[in-house]
């Protein structure tokens, strides 16, 4: 009797202390990843205020889907809780029935407040209002410029498409390997810089109807521009430049302007990696002919497994790294970007940043579209022949055959995953 009224106050303790499954152990399995990080701070914390063991396998980008693949295909109940790539992963998880909706643990808990996730990453994570996981990270596209080659000629930094390319013509100079912009300009990678040049026009990868757009007048006008700032202003070779050349021909101080995802900013404002740190701004990515808008996305999600049996506890660790508490401190004390909006409301949720890019990333939330590139399972395949039409941009052939091609190709898949055909 002694022992049963003893066990029973054990529980009872445990449910008003929050510890009400206190011994349970969930797994998580992650990417590595600079939130992957954060999680492992937080890792001791999280594991002494709830009671929950969690177990965080941490794998390449590659391994870790392939892990995650085969688990979820199996149904196997081992994995509790994954991060993925909502662009990339989502539609496929969804599409395959291996998501938990996690609308029904937040709603209602006014502590956790999912609404102060900003507008375009609660998009970005909900498919037709299933939320398929948590907005863990957010990054967006902005422009960085030289200050002191703007000062040098008495430019302003663009505030639109006709500044941006008239300060990259004033700012090159060949002869002195000097160039007025660069971005990526390989194939496949390009796309995720090219979508915010896309928004700008008024288009999107698809039209009203979601038929595919690629072909269409304001889709031609982006991929002009952006294929003739990298043609006539950018570096030799920009077919052959990705995210790691882009940012390293920045950083060594032979370009003006670059345009990329705001988690680059450590490798362009660190001063052991970059020659021109001190002289570099931070700003609004620039207005298109249809207004600013900016693709505004999210990186990494955190989602529950349809086959886990601890869902309540995997809610407990995702609740746990996207409260506000410590959203607060994973943008403010380590540096990464949150979507949360009130962790930019306060000096320690943006003392990590510098002002400007701080400013940067708050304003941009509000011109934010949620997806960098076209939203299919089949991505992969959409991000590289469409590439392809613009690279043929690039490299000065006749593009529009080219685009036309893509579209048709697109299409193709549009109608393939409407139907479930494979």
């Amino acid at each position: 009797m002694k022992n049963r009224i003893a066990i029973l106050l054990v529980a009872l303790f445990a449910a008003l202390s929050g510890m009400a499954y206190s011994g349970q152990t969930i797994r998580v399995i992650a990417s590595t990843h600079s939130f992957t990080d954060s999680m492992q701070r937080l890792l001791e914390e999280f594991d002494r205020e709830t009671g929950i063991k969690a177990a965080l396998d941490v794998y390449g980008d590659e391994q870790a889907s392939q892990k995650m693949l085969v688990e979820l295909t199996a149904q196997s109940d081992a994995m509790d809780v994954f991060m993925i790539r909502p662009l990339q992963d989502q539609r496929m998880f969804h599409r395959n029935g291996w998501m938990e909706d996690l609308t029904p643990y937040f709603q209602g808990d006014t502590d956790y407040d999912f609404e102060d996730f900003n507008e375009a990453a609660r998009k970005a994570t909900n498919i037709n209002g299933f939320q398929c996981t948590i907005p863990a990270q957010a990054e967006c596209e902005v422009l960085f410029y030289r200050k002191d080659l703007f000062e040098a000629k008495g430019l302003k930094p663009p505030e639109n498409f006709e500044e941006l390319e008239e300060a990259a013509r004033i700012l090159t100079d060949r002869e002195n390997d000097m160039y007025g912009f660069v971005s990526r300009g390989a194939r496949s990678a390009l796309i995720t810089m090219f979508s915010s040049f896309l928004y700008g026009f008024g288009a999107d990868w698809v039209d009203e109807k979601g038929n595919s757009a690629v072909h269409t007048p304001p889709f031609i006008a982006a991929i002009d521009l952006y294929a003739r700032l990298l043609r006539e202003y950018g570096p030799p070779g920009a077919p052959n430049i990705s995210w790691a050349q882009s940012v390293a021909i920045f950083g060594q101080g032979k370009v003006a302007m670059y345009t990329d995802v705001s988690t680059t900013f450590p490798n362009i404002l660190d001063r052991t990696k970059s020659a021109v740190a001190d002289k570099t701004g931070v700003m609004l990515f620039p207005a298109g002919p249809a207004g600013r808008r900016i693709s505004y996305i999210v990186p990494m999600g955190l989602g529950i497994s349809r086959f886990s049996r601890n869902k309540d506890a995997a809610w407990k660790y995702i609740r746990f790294m996207t409260n506000k508490k410590n959203s607060l401190r994973i943008q403010g004390e380590w540096a990464n970007a949150t979507s949360r909006i009130s962790a930019y409301q306060t000096p320690e949720g943006v003392a990590a940043f510098p002002k400007d890019f701080a400013a940067a990333i708050s304003e941009a939330g509000k011109y934010g579209v949620d997806h960098d590139r076209p939203q299919v399972i089949a991505v992969q395949e959409a991000r590289d022949f469409i590439g392809e039409a613009v690279v043929a941009a690039i490299e000065g052939k006749d593009y529009i055959p080219a685009a036309k091609i893509a579209s048709q190709r697109f299409q193709t898949i549009i109608d393939r995953e409407k139907t479930g055909s494979k």
